[in-house]
């Protein structure tokens, strides 16, 4: 599920092969739109199609020359990511709602 509240979408629930194309869509059309925070605080199970949703968002989000910053990272996310060598496109560029928003992209 995504909620919109203030500039950042809120995911709950599991970002899996069962919720993440419903989520892709959705997410997609606000990306297109504005910049976001995207807070994964309330996010209660992932595999690597939340990955690969992550990696879809921040694309969208660039070819819209829009700026999506994530928050809140599940720690089994970030070993997905490491596991699959592509933790640098994935950093948590910000730690409260209040920080600027910044690309999140790692172009090294």
């Amino acid at each position: 599920m995504i909620a919109v509240r203030e500039g950042t979408l809120f995911i709950e629930g599991p970002v899996t092969q069962a919720t993440a194309g419903e989520l892709l869509y959705a997410g997609m059309g606000q990306l297109a739109e504005a910049d976001f925070r995207l807070d994964l605080s309330a996010v209660t199970a992932v595999d690597s199609c939340a990955l690969a949703l992550l990696i879809a968002w921040l694309r969208c989000a660039e070819a819209s020359a829009r700026r999506l910053v994530i928050l809140n990272l599940p720690a089994p996310l970030v070993s997905l990511a490491g596991l699959y060598g592509v933790d640098g496109l994935l950093t948590e560029t910000a730690t409260s709602a209040d920080d600027d928003l910044t690309h999140v992209l790692d172009r090294h």
